[in-house]
C-alpha cells in the first residue's frame, strides 16, 4: 500500500518550486513480510540497526532518510493499526499553506 497525500490550499507556484527540491515522503506496508517502511526522501543509503527489528537508513551526510520496522503488526499489537494513516502537522508550513488563499 502506498499513500500519497496532497493539499490544495496554497499557491501552486510555491508547490512547484518545493517539488523540484524534494521528493514526497512514502509509507509502505508489506503484509507478506509484515514490514513497514517510511522513506522521507530518496537517497543512496547505508543501513544501521537501531533496535532489534528496526533499521535506520542514512544518506552520505548521515541524515536519517528512512526507517524500516519488521514484524510491524506484532509490534503495534493490532494489525488494524496499519489500515489507516492520519498525517498531522506535516507538509508545507502554515505561512506557505495560507499564502494567496485569503486565509492568512
Amino acid at each position: 500500500m502506498v499513500i500519497t497525500v496532497y493539499s490544495y490550499f496554497f499557491d501552486v507556484s510555491t508547490v512547484k518550486a518545493a517539488q523540484k527540491e524534494s521528493t514526497p515522503m512514502r509509507i509502505r506496508y508489506d503484509p507478506e513480510v509484515d514490514a513497514l517502511s517510511v522513506l522521507f526522501r530518496d537517497a543512496t543509503v547505508t543501513t544501521r540497526d537501531l533496535e532489534d527489528g528496526i533499521v535506520g537508513e542514512f544518506d552520505a551526510e548521515n541524515h536519517l532518510v528512512g526507517l524500516e520496522i519488521l514484524d510491524a503488526a506484532a509490534r503495534f499489537g493490532d494489525p488494524s493499526t496499519l489500515q489507516e494513516v492520519i498525517l498531522e502537522g506535516v507538509g508545507l508550513t502554515a505561512p506557505l499553506a495560507t499564502k494567496g488563499t485569503g486565509r492568512g
